[in-house]
């Protein structure tokens, strides 16, 4: 369980710092910038305006609501086991 939190934990910190990115590029001194500085600043905070995320066998995003609904689904499943037994 703690190897699972583990895993969802990294993959938040990975969707934190990738809109860390354009937060902090936005904030920055741009405007003093060369103009083709400017745009290559564009482009990066294009890039940088969608979360980066980690997929997981195309079921989990690997994030805390993406650990808490892996939790929710494997209860669900051993209840329902549970309850054929």
């Amino acid at each position: 369980m703690v190897i699972l939190y583990l895993c969802h934990y990294s993959g938040q910190i990975i969707i934190d710092r990738s809109l860390n990115v354009f937060k902090e590029s936005y904030n920055s001194t741009w405007y003093c910038m060369p103009v083709e500085a400017q745009k290559l600043l564009l482009f990066i905070m294009l890039r940088s305006s969608t979360e980066s995320v980690i997929n997981l066998s195309g079921f989990f995003v690997a994030s805390h609501v993406g650990f808490s609904k892996m939790l929710n689904t494997s209860f669900s499943y051993f209840t329902m086991i549970y309850s054929f037994q």
